[in-house]
């Protein structure tokens, strides 16, 4: 459906917006200058990487405790993403 990809589009495109927003507004610091603005970019971006391997690991105690295949499946998907 066209309408769902715009809707997705936008988000992406408000959320990119949001962070470059962020960024601009973080004041510069005194002693590191302007690389100390790239923490409010790559802090988030860590923590959605930890969280995908917390369900990864999930995924992988479920198929390990009962052997559901959709587990092995569903942490083979993700272990790209988190990485």
């Amino acid at each position: 459906d066209r309408t769902h990809l715009l809707a997705h589009q936008d988000s992406v495109h408000l959320g990119l917006d949001v962070l470059d927003h962020r960024r601009q507004l973080a004041p510069t610091d005194a002693q590191q200058g302007e690389g100390y603005r790239i923490i409010f970019l790559h802090v988030p971006a860590s923590w959605m990487s930890m969280f995908i391997y917390v369900v990864m690991a999930f995924w992988a105690g479920l198929g390990l405790a009962f052997n559901f295949r959709l587990s092995g499946m569903m942490a083979t998907a993700l272990a790209p993403t988190g990485a």
